[in-house]
């Protein structure tokens, strides 16, 4: 039905250019344009809430949809025509020649470092966003941003997960309920985008590939065996904090949950919003263990002033550290004193009021870091 009126509506609208210049027609003609145009955008809307008919669709490579329309011009072109009545392949050669070169060409404009990156952290404003991309097409985020103006999760999140090859997410964790971190996943949620939402847990939960869709299973208390690289350890996700969530206080900030991220040899750890005396009870509930060393930190609550302690940064001494951070937020995060410590504790800091999206892979015993605008 669109495709029919907007062949009305071309028609009518060329036809309105001489008929314009007759007196008293202008307004008439405006108004039937305008009648046509808006049943056919009404027809347009109705459609697309039928979910069938209007499926989200992940975006092929860029050199496919190139190679899509060359081949389309070429067999309805006239010299494809004229070969076919000739059956000579020949008169058409010059065009397939340039149909795979211009394909060619658009393979290798189009790739990007982000392909290689197995932990991204999204661009998602004045919040926290972090994408694994785990072995044979797991998709997990934990924490998805959120604002109470914008719909993160539709207007973001979810074009973002389709141009990256993601239809669904298998898992949506969240370190806590605040708006800036969890609103987001809500709202993918709801675009029937995320196959499973976690957002309880406790000490010695674990998520592995075989219990993605089914569960958290207990683990034994950590013994800190682990190697800081986690080069030798299976993917997975650890709960690592709070052992029991306080009743007694309203606060999210410190019943967050610790997440330990082991994948393809890299290990992060996310704080959520963390304090200075969260991080000092962390410290405290692992010392002696190395469970807290890692490659990556997401930085305590987008690194404020009141959190990165240089006890807490000794004992985790990160590689790389990620902040999640607005442009000109009016929280001024992150802090001056955070940064500070954080370069005095060795990591290079990336953050997304600055950097854009960051992505993160391993390469032999190096981390390699790319990042977009």
């Amino acid at each position: 039905p669109v495709v029919m009126l907007l062949s009305v509506i071309v028609t009518l609208s060329a036809a309105a250019v001489p008929l314009c210049l007759v007196p008293g027609l202008p307004v008439t003609i405006r108004f039937l344009i305008n009648s046509v145009s808006g049943l056919m955008l009404l027809i347009n809307e109705r459609f697309a809430e039928i979910e069938l008919l209007s499926p989200d669709v992940v975006s092929p490579p860029l050199f496919l949809i190139s190679a899509y329309y060359g081949v389309l011009f070429l067999l309805c072109s006239e010299s494809c025509r004229i070969a076919r009545i000739r059956k000579d392949i020949r008169l058409v050669m010059p065009q397939i020649a340039a149909i795979a070169t211009t394909v060619l060409i658009t393979c290798a404009l189009s790739v990007s470092p982000f392909d290689k990156a197995d932990v991204i952290m999204v661009d998602v404003g004045q919040g926290d966003c972090m994408h694994f991309r785990f072995g044979n097409h797991t998709d997990v985020l934990i924490d998805g941003g959120g604002s109470e103006d914008y719909n993160i999760g539709e207007k973001t999140l979810k074009p973002y997960l389709l141009k990256n090859g993601a239809g669904k997410v298998d898992l949506a964790m969240a370190t806590h309920l605040h708006t800036d971190h969890y609103k987001g996943l809500q709202e993918l949620a709801e675009e029937k985008m995320v196959r499973r939402m976690v957002t309880t847990g406790k000490t010695g939960d674990v998520i592995t590939f075989s219990n993605m869709r089914t569960g958290l299973h207990g683990t034994n208390e950590p013994d800190g065996t682990n190697e800081p690289d986690g080069t030798n350890e299976p993917d997975r996700i650890e709960i690592i904090w709070p052992d029991v969530r306080d009743p007694d206080t309203d606060d999210e900030n410190k019943n967050s949950l610790i997440f330990k991220v082991y994948i393809n040899g890299i290990t992060v750890l996310i704080t959520g919003d963390l304090g200075e005396e969260g991080e000092h009870d962390l410290v405290e509930r692992y010392r002696g263990t190395g469970v807290l060393d890692c490659d990556v930190l997401k930085v305590c609550h987008h690194g404020s002033k009141y959190s990165s302690s240089a006890e807490f940064l000794e004992a985790v001494s990160p590689k790389v550290a990620l902040i999640g951070v607005g442009k000109n937020n009016m929280y001024g995060h992150p802090s001056d004193e955070a940064l500070d410590r954080l370069e005095a504790a060795g990591a290079k800091v990336f953050r997304t009021d600055l950097d854009g999206a960051i992505g993160v892979r391993r390469k032999g015993n190096d981390l390699v870091v790319c990042k977009v605008k």
